[in-house]
């Protein structure tokens, strides 16, 4: 309930800012250091799995090309100015909507597909429609996974522009589109695609292989009632605010207000429905700016299904340790039922754990090598492999 009324007290003060009357004792935008202004930021990793994770990068880098080979209206504010900014919305509408759909399909399904060792792994794509399919041993829990994979991977690309969000103070409105996309993507099954029996919905398949799994009744009814929760997240609307901000005034960043605790120490909360391979989970998460120290803390408890799964996830920006060195991370602690990736579930549940470092090295002013090195044992983590596992991505980044 606190979290609750955090996210409320957020909200009403966030329509105050967009009428123009910010109070200053309680929301406040945090400082960001104007020193060096970057304007791109290009990053791929790449690891064995052609995870979740790697493509979200992949995809993003590829929008950051565009968006500074497309030249865009930056200025003005009559009419034919809006509608040149309008025109270049639709195209990023577009171009991000199918950036979308790939995560979806390649590196979200897909993933899950070749994690299980599939064979004949194909992918079908419409103009506004993808499916992936192939042929594994199939069992209860695998189909769940698999079934909200494509969500799943889409959700680690919103974390990701969530986490950029916080790590600047701002968003960008070609962000803030992807961010649609892929944080949206949930919420479109749950509330717009209403025909639970065609064959592509995830979760209408998802609420069957779980019912099988683990004995349950849980219902599309049910899911829609906790899909909800996606829409008490602040970067949901502060996107929406930056494209519409964008195509009026030719703003190419807002800066977005977080609530204030004390002078140093900035918070957002937040909530989110998250498809584990068992049932259901609602998530509490609290975005906080420190300093130079940004991330989130997240809790999750899950709601239906087999067992009773309780999970804390921690993400830390990278901090600078060094002039050429700074450190992010991923910790998380869980306890859920136990990932048999079978038929049935054992009524077993246990503990498990996940620390991920991420280095990032300066070899050049704007040239850095990122890499992701870590291990998870088994259990169910957000753009990770279910099973054990160790953790390792290599990769580039370039800032311009």
């Amino acid at each position: 309930m606190i979290h609750l009324f955090f996210c409320f007290l957020l909200f009403f003060q966030s329509s105050v800012l967009l009428s123009d009357e910010i109070p200053k004792k309680n929301l406040e935008k945090p400082e960001k250091n104007e020193k060096e202004k970057i304007l791109r930021d290009l990053k791929i990793l790449g690891d064995l799995q052609l995870s979740h994770q790697t493509g979200a990068y992949a995809l993003l880098t590829l929008g950051e090309l565009y968006e500074a080979l497309i030249p865009h209206k930056k200025k003005g504010s009559q009419a034919n100015d809006i509608l040149i900014r309008s025109s270049h919305m639709l195209l990023d509408t577009f171009l991000y909507f199918h950036f979308a759909l790939i995560q979806h399909e390649i590196l979200g399904h897909g993933a899950r597909l070749r994690e299980y060792n599939a064979t004949n792994i194909n992918y079908r794509f419409g103009l506004f429609r993808g499916s992936a399919q192939g042929f594994f041993k199939r069992t209860h829990q695998k189909e769940a996974a698999l079934s909200a994979g494509g969500i799943e991977a889409s959700d680690v690309m919103a974390h990701i522009i969530h986490m950029e969000y916080l790590e600047s103070s701002t968003v960008k409105p070609h962000r803030a589109f992807a961010h649609l996309f892929s944080f949206g993507n949930q919420g479109f099954y749950t509330h717009m695609f209403q025909d639970v029996n065609y064959p592509g919905h995830d979760i209408a398949a998802y609420i069957k292989s779980i019912n099988a799994y683990a004995g349950s009744s849980l219902s599309i009814e049910t899911m829609r009632l906790l899909g909800i929760f996606d829409y008490l997240n602040p970067y949901l609307y502060y996107s929406l605010y930056s494209i519409g901000n964008y195509i009026v005034t030719g703003a190419d960043q807002f800066k977005y207000p977080m609530i204030s605790i004390t002078k140093d120490l900035f918070y957002l909360p937040a909530t989110r429905l998250v498809m584990g391979p068992y049932g259901p989970e609602i998530h509490l998460l609290n975005y906080f700016r420190y300093r130079e120290f940004s991330g989130q803390v997240n809790f999750g408890f899950q709601v239906d299904g087999a067992g009773n799964g309780l999970t804390l996830n921690v993400h830390l920006n990278p901090v600078v340790f060094f002039p050429q060195l700074s450190i992010g991370a991923h910790f998380a602690l869980w306890h859920q039922p136990e990932m048999t990736l079978g038929n049935n579930h054992s009524g077993v549940g246990y503990a498990g754990m996940l620390l991920n470092l991420k280095p990032s090295f300066r070899l050049l002013e704007r040239f850095f090598i990122e890499g992701q090195f870590g291990y998870k044992t088994a259990g169910f983590v957000q753009g990770e492999v279910l099973s054990s596992s160790p953790l390792i991505r290599l990769g580039l980044r370039y800032q311009f």
